[in-house]
């Protein structure tokens, strides 16, 4: 898939402001153009609101879209969607993004939201203006907690309500599990 990240296990593909909107329509139109398996997922309220009011409208912007869509994973084993990472916007003045991610049911507890959060990051990190990867669990989220120290990000502290979790740039020395292909 062009404009795709590569592991052994995923391909993770930024969709297009036109993508997007088939991925709102959850009726197997997107899946159709990906040439992948439909299966009919459960859009979260939350991310439904984020590409409504803040996804869509910074492509419309002519931002940086790969920032401003939805990445979403795509299993080579089972040829379909099995979950989407976001960067919430561009980075911030001090170079940091935050990350949003998620995973279908029937794949939780296989290790691909890990591996698809750290090449992200990987990702991130070589571009030009990220020095830092941020991210936010809610307090009982144990395994998107435990996603994030297996990536090294590093526990801040609580404030409303949510854990605030930090990735810096020496992450790129370590990242050692999976060595992507970026393909262009």
């Amino acid at each position: 898939m062009k404009h795709s990240i590569e592991t052994d296990r995923l391909y993770l593909y930024p969709l297009s402001f036109e993508q997007l909107k088939l991925y709102l329509q959850n009726d197997g139109s997107l899946e159709k153009e990906l040439n992948i398996q439909w299966h009919p997922r459960h859009i979260h309220p939350d991310l439904k609101e984020a590409l409504q009011n803040t996804l869509l409208p910074g492509m419309e912007d002519n931002r940086n879209f790969h920032f401003f869509t939805l990445w979403t994973m795509i299993s080579k084993e089972h040829n379909c969607m099995i979950g989407d990472l976001c960067f919430k916007g561009e980075p911030c003045e001090n170079g940091s993004v935050e990350i949003g991610y998620g995973i279908y049911p029937a794949y939780e507890r296989k290790g691909y939201i890990t591996e698809a959060v750290e090449v992200l990051c990987l990702w991130a990190m070589n571009q030009k203006y990220v020095r830092s990867v941020r991210a936010e669990t809610l307090p009982d989220n144990i395994a998107s907690q435990r996603v994030l120290q297996k990536n090294g990000f590093v526990f801040l502290g609580a404030n409303d309500g949510l854990m605030k979790w930090q990735l810096h740039s020496d992450f790129i020395q370590k990242a050692k599990r999976n060595k992507p292909q970026f393909i262009s």
